[in-house]
């Protein structure tokens, strides 16, 4: 009987760990939406206005 309480003991603590960890993965996120949405509910970052005298505008790789 001990045997089964401590095995029950284990599971529930990684259960309650689990659950932290969606847990504040969950705060970042609506942290996040809250932050960068506009009024009507689109995400956005900052704006830049770009330019060119061709069709495309194209950039090097940052590798």
């Amino acid at each position: 009987m001990k045997a089964i309480k401590i095995v029950l003991l284990v599971i529930g603590s990684i259960i309650l760990l689990a659950s932290f960890g969606l847990l504040i993965g969950g705060i970042v996120l609506y942290g996040a939406n809250t932050s960068f949405t506009d009024n009507q509910g689109f995400i956005s970052s900052a704006n830049q206005k770009l330019a060119t005298s061709s069709y495309v505008i194209a950039a090097k790789s940052q590798h």
